[in-house]
C-alpha cells in the first residue's frame, strides 16, 4: 500500500500519485508554472533549480533537456558525452583491479556473442542503433524505448561497468547486460532455462554477489528481467523517484 502523498507547492493540497497532483496543478495552477509542465516545475522546486535546465554529468558545460517520463533531467547532453562516460567509467573499473587488458578480454566475448545466429541490431526511435545477442535482450531494448521511451543517451547495451569474480581458482570478468543511467539501475536479461546445469546457477550467483556486493560503492541498483516481465525493472524505477 503507497501511504505517500504529494502536496501542491502552491496550495498544499495533497494527493495519493504524482499524476493527480499534476492534474491538479495543469487545471488550477498554469500561469504559475512558467511555461514549465508540471512535472518539470515540481521537479526544480524540489532540487532548488531555478534556472530550470539539466546539466551533463559529464562535459559540465551543456545543458540537457527534462525527460517527462522519467521525471528529471537527461544526464547527458550528446552521444559524444555519453561515449566519453563509458570509456571513463570502463578505466576506473579496469585501474581498480590492476589491469588494463580487461577491457580487450570483454570486447572480445561480446564481439563473439555478437556474431551468433541470434544477434542482431535494434535501431531506437531517434535511430541510435544497439547491438543484442538474443530475443530476451531485443524484446527488453523494445520495452526500454518504446514502453519508457527513455532517450538512448541513458541507455547503456551492454553496460559500462566491469565486475570480476573468482570462479574455480581463476578471476573472470562480467559486463552486465544494460545500464540505465537515469535512474542507476544495472542489470542482467536472461530466460527462464530449465536445464541449466548446477555449473551454471554457481556462475551466476558469483555474477550477481559481485554486482550486488558494489551498490552501494557505485551508487547503483542491480536488477535480473526474466522471460521478458519488466516488475522487478518497474519497481527498481518507482524507488528511485
Amino acid at each position: 500500500m503507497n501511504n505517500k502523498s504529494y502536496k501542491c507547492i502552491f496550495c498544499s493540497k495533497a494527493y495519493v500519485s504524482k499524476p493527480a497532483l499534476y492534474e491538479h496543478m495543469e487545471k488550477n495552477h498554469k500561469e504559475q508554472l512558467e511555461g514549465l509542465t508540471p512535472a518539470h516545475y515540481y521537479f526544480d522546486y524540489r532540487n532548488k533549480n531555478t534556472t530550470h535546465k539539466g546539466l551533463c554529468v559529464q562535459c559540465r558545460k551543456n545543458p540537457t533537456e527534462f525527460n517527462e517520463k522519467t521525471e528529471k533531467y537527461n544526464r547527458f547532453c550528446s552521444d559524444k558525452c555519453k561515449t566519453a562516460y563509458r570509456n571513463e567509467f570502463k578505466k576506473r573499473m579496469i585501474n581498480k583491479y590492476g589491469k588494463v587488458t580487461l577491457l580487450d578480454d570483454v570486447n572480445m566475448q561480446k564481439r563473439m556473442l555478437a556474431n551468433r545466429k541470434i544477434s542482431g541490431t535494434y535501431t531506437w526511435s531517434d535511430g541510435t542503433k544497439f547491438t543484442y545477442t538474443g530475443s530476451y535482450e531485443k524484446d527488453c531494448l523494445e520495452f526500454l524505448d518504446t514502453i519508457l521511451n527513455l532517450p538512448s543517451k541513458e541507455v547503456f547495451f551492454p553496460a559500462p561497468q566491469i565486475f570480476q569474480y573468482e570462479f574455480e581458482g581463476k578471476n573472470h570478468f562480467y559486463m552486465p547486460d544494460f545500464f540505465l543511467s537515469c535512474y542507476n539501475i544495472i542489470g542482467e536479461v536472461k530466460g527462464t532455462n530449465n536445464h541449466y546445469q548446477k555449473r551454471d546457477i554457481e556462475i551466476q550467483n558469483l555474477k550477481e554477489e559481485v554486482v550486488r556486493n558494489s551498490e552501494k560503492e557505485l551508487g547503483l541498483h542491480y536488477v535480473m528481467v526474466f522471460d521478458k516481465k519488466y516488475d522487478e525493472l518497474m519497481e527498481a524505477i518507482n524507488e528511485y523517484k
